[in-house]
């Protein structure tokens, strides 16, 4: 399995990973939401067929948390949130930002004026699929894609995408 080393550590990541943005966390767990039920199937029982490993960059972690903490009766389902991503039986791994990385997020983001974690998720999932020679990219499972068509268009990027509506997949770089 190829290794993917952050500040000294090191991650193995699957060929057979898939990323997670925010807003499909915030659909999955948030009961009402009005991609719930389909964000449910789409991670309960239609991505485990074709994936063995999730992964969520730090910064989707963090503010998939602050989106639910912030309102308190959502606080027990930001709990759940942080349950759900160490539980090991969910073969998630939280990928942290190294300072290059984060750097180069932030300038996409200034430069292209687009959402700062999208653009820290599309440099860091590029970074990965180029340590670990991944063709085609590891595909990222977000239901608000226009920044990251709107980067893909503009900046020398790796990733793939899913439309979990239509579980129509793009490689892009």
């Amino acid at each position: 399995m190829p290794q993917y080393t952050v500040a000294g550590r090191t991650f193995h990541v699957s060929r057979r990973a898939v990323v997670f943005d925010t807003n499909l966390l915030i659909a999955y767990f948030v009961v009402g939401h009005e991609n719930h039920e389909d964000a449910t199937v789409l991670v309960d029982e239609v991505l485990p067929d074709e994936f063995d490993q999730v992964l969520i960059p730090m910064a989707v972690a963090v503010e998939a948390w602050n989106m639910l903490a912030s309102r308190r009766p959502a606080f027990d389902i930001a709990l759940r949130l942080l349950e759900w991503i160490r539980d090991p039986g969910h073969r998630s791994v939280v990928l942290p930002l190294e300072p290059d990385v984060f750097e180069r997020g932030c300038d996409l983001s200034r430069q292209l004026r687009i959402d700062l974690v999208d653009a820290l998720v599309m440099t860091l999932i590029t970074q990965v699929n180029e340590t670990c020679a991944f063709r085609p990219p590891l595909p990222i499972v977000t239901y608000d894609r226009r920044d990251f068509l709107k980067a893909w268009q503009t900046a020398p990027l790796r990733y793939g995408m899913i439309d979990p509506e239509t579980l129509e997949r793009f490689d892009f770089g």
